[in-house]
Order: structure tokens, then sequence, then C-alpha cells
């Protein structure tokens, strides 16, 4: 049976975007836009990029098994976990909705930054290693 599509889903599909919104809204809605109870904010005709974004990627993307901890622990504004690995630094929907996308225990940016910070590490002891081998090169010119 095909999907029947809610008026909010199809708002936030239909919203004109640019870069990444654009890609999603390319892609078939795979589930409607389902907000948790309570929660205060809507996509829905909002100015966030980042709320339309999110829930763009939440009606397109793929269902996590399992979920995120914290949209284990249901929260978050969307029922569900959903992410794509190579959008929004696989963050879930859930998580990119509002700027929070640190929270998302699929981050991928936490990887990128340890990476970076190892590498700025090693850099730094073959800067520290290059110094002292120009000290002592010039102690023995000069002794």
């Amino acid at each position: 049976m095909p999907l029947i599509l809610t008026a909010a889903t199809t708002s936030i599909m239909t919203a004109v975007s640019k870069g990444q919104g654009a890609k999603l809204s390319r892609m078939a809605p795979l589930r409607n836009l389902n907000m948790r109870a309570g929660v205060q904010s809507t996509p829905v005709g909002s100015n966030q990029v980042s709320y339309k974004l999110a829930a763009k990627l939440q009606v397109v993307g793929n269902q996590a098994e399992p979920p995120c901890t914290p949209c284990a622990a249901r929260k978050g504004p969307f029922v569900g976990c959903t992410r794509m690995d190579n959008f929004c630094g696989g963050v879930s929907a859930g998580w990119y909705y509002g700027g929070h996308p640190t929270r998302c225990s699929f981050w991928q940016g936490r990887r990128k930054l340890k990476a970076n910070l190892q590498r700025r590490a090693d850099e730094l002891q073959q800067i520290t290693r290059m110094r002292k081998r120009m000290m002592r090169s010039e102690e023995r010119e000069r002794g």
C-alpha cells in the first residue's frame, strides 16, 4: 500500500531549499513527519533552516536500528531515529533539528575531531623533534 502523505509532510517536502535540503526534497518520502508529543516548535512554516532540513531527513532517511542513545531514551523532537551516513555528519534528524548534532551518538564529527587533534599532536611532536635537532646542531657548531 502506498504511503499517504500528511499535509505537514507535503509542506516540508515542497518547501524551497538549497544544497542538502534540495537533495533531500528530490528523494521519495519513506514516512510521514511525526513529532513527539509536547514539542513546542514545528518545522512547518518555520524560518529555521535546521528545522526544515531535519524534518526532510526524518521523512526520507533510514530508520536507525538500534537508535542513537538519546533517541532510544525518547528524547528529541521526532518519533524514531532517522539518519543517513554521509549526510549532516551522520547525525540523526532529531539532533540536527535546532542545531544539536553533538548530542547524537552517531555524529561523525566526533571521530573527525579526534583525528584532527591527533594529527595536530603528531605535527607538534615533529616540530619539537626538528627544533631539538636544530638546537643540537647549533650547539655543535658553537662548541
